[in-house]
């Protein structure tokens, strides 16, 4: 995974989130779909342990 993969949040994870950055076992990741209605995007960290490559971009 680099900046720019798209990544979900666990095998179950139904939301898909790109990554903006990386520092070490961190990643700060934004969502990249909202759902109507939803308030805008934003930045979090998590560690890359908890995220798996989309479909998408784990064919790439």
């Amino acid at each position: 995974m680099e900046v720019g993969s798209l990544v979900r949040i666990t095998t179950a994870g139904v939301p898909v989130f790109r990554i903006v950055e990386i520092d070490g076992n961190t990643a700060m990741i934004e969502t990249v779909e909202l759902p109507d209605g939803a308030p805008g995007k934003y930045r979090w960290p998590t560690e890359i342990t908890h995220l798996v490559p989309t479909a998408d971009d784990a064919a790439d």
